[in-house]
């Protein structure tokens, strides 16, 4: 079956070895009118054919009715459509992130605690020390690689911080004044924890 031609056609850029071809380059300009014509027909454009069709099913109905049916019709799928590509877009999009956070060793987002007494870590935490006495942060035991913990004191009391590894070739630190922070990250093949920051 034929349709109408539509000037200009939809181009198709082909490779010069088969637009050198005129047998292979016809049936490429067929295959792509074609296809234009279907995109036409199933939504690209106006839909002669759906119109006609609801025309004769309801042949009692006014033209203009005909065509409050077809703008019902059209925001009925177009709301399913586009709820449905928001959901497929989060999904991938979630997807894609864990992809890559997993791709580059990224973690989730760490645990941020307010903390005013001893504490041992237990993955990427984030300390918060608003303590009313000296306190001492004892480094997991047995972290995983690339690890992190961020610990921040806010008052006047000293925040000692240990590993039973080293910590930039020491065992203990302390933060000494109100407001200091460090920044430490698990290094396995060290098996180390590093100041970072």
């Amino acid at each position: 079956m034929k349709g109408n031609r539509v000037n200009p056609p939809l181009q198709i850029t082909l490779p010069e070895s088969v637009a050198k071809n005129p047998d292979l380059k016809k049936a490429f300009d067929d295959f792509a009118f074609n296809l234009f014509q279907m995109w036409k027909r199933t939504g690209g454009g106006n839909d002669y054919v759906h119109e006609n069709k609801i025309r004769k099913m309801f042949s009692s109905a006014g033209r203009e009715s005909i065509s409050d049916m077809n703008i019902g019709l059209q925001n009925i799928y177009s709301q399913q459509s586009q709820a449905s590509e928001e959901f497929n877009f989060t999904q991938k999009t979630e997807e894609h992130n864990t992809h890559i956070n997993l791709m580059h060793g990224q973690k989730e987002e760490p645990t941020t605690e307010l903390i005013d007494e001893d504490h041992t870590t237990s993955g990427d935490e984030v300390l918060i020390c608003d303590n009313v006495l000296d306190i001492e942060i004892t480094l997991n035991e047995t972290p995983e690689d690339r690890e992190q913990v961020t610990i921040k004191r806010i008052n006047d009391f000293t925040v000692t911080y240990k590993a039973l590894v080293n910590i930039d070739d020491k065992l203990e630190h302390k933060l000494n004044a109100k407001f200091d922070a460090v920044k430490l990250i698990y290094v396995a093949s060290k098996n180390e924890w590093i100041i970072t920051g």
